[in-house]
């Protein structure tokens, strides 16, 4: 995936990155299993967060910890030449200077060069309310984004869906929205 999504990964924030992401679990709702793993950084050691996906029908786990995450792209792909991927991350609200979640959606989209639509909201198994917006890339070779912003207890959600086209996007959006609305916090 290119700038789109790697910008999505290292946002301007500056703020800690926990990776939070979506798997269907055996009753019908995801839930997230949070591994924690020291890696050097910098002159220290930063702690990254990232969940552990159960595979999803048609949909299998890609191990990017170099990246700090796990993946989801269709079967078949590998993360480098996936057409489509969906991914998560959370961000703990106090690690950033946004005072509310409003400011963290505003600050997360300001940085990408793409026409940004607001959707109809989704709801998580949880009853949390997803905010869905459509990134329609602005140049050519541009990456299509669905993405909803979330929050839960201390971190605020990113969902994203990336597709390599609309019609890659369009392929994956019923997958997408399936594991959002049926995301749980695994307790």
């Amino acid at each position: 995936m290119t700038s789109l999504f790697m910008r999505r990964f290292f946002p301007k924030l500056g703020a800690a990155l926990v990776v939070f992401s979506l798997a269907l679990g055996a009753g019908g709702i995801a839930s997230a299993e949070i591994v924690e793993k020291d890696i050097p950084c910098g002159a220290g050691t930063c702690h990254r967060f990232w969940p552990r996906m159960p595979d999803v029908k048609g949909w299998h786990r890609e191990d990017a910890a170099a990246l700090n995450i796990d993946a989801l792209v269709p079967d078949g792909s590998k993360l480098e030449d996936a057409s489509s991927l969906i991914y998560g991350r959370a961000v703990f609200k106090t690690s950033l200077p946004a005072k509310s979640f409003e400011e963290f959606v505003s600050n997360d989209q300001e940085s990408f060069d793409a026409k940004i639509s607001e959707l109809p909201s989704l709801k998580t198994a949880d009853g949390q309310t997803i905010r869905l917006f459509s990134f329609v890339p602005l140049v050519d070779g541009g990456k299509w984004e669905l993405v909803g912003y979330g929050q839960e207890g201390a971190f605020y959600l990113i969902f994203v869906l990336v597709g390599q086209t609309q019609t890659d996007l369009d392929k994956s959006r019923a997958a997408f929205v399936s594991l959002v609305e049926s995301y749980k916090l695994k307790n």
